[in-house]
């Protein structure tokens, strides 16, 4: 942490490692392995027959061409989980094509759902899709593993980015699947297309503050008396067809005082409301500091590298970074070691490039 300029080389790499890389990798071993060779195959089903789960993110096909396909694997371990992820699904038209998260964001309506009338389609400001499919992921193995406990038999999953995306919008979907109508925001400090105002951003006397509470509550805290009794806003169904105009409304009065003035005032009447940070802020927040969302870890080239902490807490088995992301490859003797190779089989596989 010596803060020396040349240590950054942009905003996507320390030292010339990946950002993405030092983020996603932490407690992982890495083998490296010719799978379209038959002594590399072989590795593979040696791990097999010891493994639980199987996860790949080839493209539909290349699995079964490299005969690394469920119905193979399952012949040599039947109780193997093994979970396919694609960009669109194992099947259908698009079954080939690469997938992407903001490509994605766009076929599923989120980028339209984040956008308002009058502007351009908006993406989100991190790869949510891939978090939400990686999540789609953790949970479906959870399942079969589970089912395996009390059967004793494993099963293929499968997992896509397209249905990620899809079910992340579950409320949104199911107002237009039943009404016919589109969800869409009047402006883009409206916090959601289906909620009546005060629900969504609007600026203070120094910044902004996100504002999530009753009518008739917040319309009191605010003296905004007149404004309860306007008939443009007497229900939920006007307040969501006014709403630009009680978001307008409601800006006027909370910018006489600053953000941390009305959180006070809005903790006090238990009405919800919070700060609108910059990632300096989120970091300094105590709140943010006891959940313990910073970790650090040391990497060869880069020295220690700080990241987001664990987010789940288990008492009993609580998670921890015990080894840093490895380099491709680290891991391939060790693991083969303990497979059963000796250093001259080893050697020989080096020499033929399997590994």
């Amino acid at each position: 942490d010596s803060g020396a300029a040349d240590r950054y080389t942009g905003s996507r790499f320390l030292n010339g490692t990946g950002i993405n890389f030092l983020s996603m990798n932490r407690n992982k071993k890495s083998i490296t392995v010719d799978l379209k060779k038959k002594e590399g195959k072989e590795i593979i089903y040696q791990m097999i027959d010891r493994m639980d789960v199987l996860l790949h993110n080839f493209r539909p096909g290349v699995m079964e061409r490299l005969s690394l396909d469920y119905d193979s694997l399952s012949s040599i371990n039947p109780r193997i989980i093994y979970c396919s992820c694609s960009g669109y699904g194992q099947k259908g038209p698009y079954r080939r094509k690469g997938g992407q998260d903001l490509v994605v964001q766009g076929m599923s309506g989120l980028l339209t759902l984040g956008s308002w009338k009058k502007g351009p389609p908006v993406p989100q400001g991190s790869f949510v899709v891939d978090a939400y499919a990686a999540s789609l992921v953790a949970w479906g193995i959870t399942l079969a593993l589970f089912y395996r406990e009390r059967t004793g038999i494993g099963q293929p999953i499968e997992v896509c980015l397209l249905n990620a995306a899809i079910d992340m919008q579950c409320q949104e979907v199911t107002a237009y699947l039943n009404t016919g109508k589109i969800p869409q925001k009047e402006s883009p400090e409206i916090g959601h297309s289906l909620e009546p105002s005060p629900y969504g951003v609007h600026k203070t006397k120094d910044g902004y503050i996100t504002l999530v509470g009753s009518f008739s509550k917040v319309c009191q805290i605010l003296d905004l008396a007149f404004v309860e009794k306007d008939s443009r806003f007497s229900s939920t169904r006007e307040r969501i067809k006014h709403r630009e105009e009680l978001r307008l409304i409601l800006d006027e009065a909370l910018k006489q005082r600053s953000t941390e003035e009305w959180i006070k005032i809005f903790d006090r009447k238990k009405v919800l409301s919070g700060p609108i940070y910059e990632y300096s802020q989120v970091f300094s927040d105590p709140q943010v500091e006891q959940n313990e969302m910073v970790v650090q870890f040391a990497y060869p080239s880069v020295g220690k590298v700080k990241t987001s902490g664990i987010p789940v807490k288990l008492r009993k088995s609580p998670g921890e970074i015990r080894i840093p992301p490895p380099a491709v490859g680290q891991h391939t003797e060790e693991i083969l070691t303990e497979l059963g190779y000796t250093k001259d089989e080893i050697k020989h596989l080096r020499k033929r490039k399997i590994i």
